[in-house]
């Protein structure tokens, strides 16, 4: 069992939306939901606001910095 948090409302409402989208981002989604449906099967994720997340936002910055 996984949880995934995400501080973009966007994508996580298009994770369980029955819509589909002919773009690569959706592609990526669409390729996320059977990986879900297949492995992940008690996963779910969820959005969180940025503030509520602040340490994972902090953690991502300073790996962008240091592959740079």
């Amino acid at each position: 069992d996984v949880d995934f948090e995400m501080d973009c409302k966007g994508v996580v409402d298009s994770l369980y939306s029955s819509r589909t989208c002919n773009s690569d981002p959706g592609d990526i989604l669409g390729d996320y939901r059977i990986i879900q449906a297949t492995n992940l099967v008690n996963s779910h994720v969820k959005f969180i606001r940025r503030q509520a997340n602040e340490v994972a936002h902090r953690l991502v910055r300073m790996a962008t910095l240091i592959s740079s």
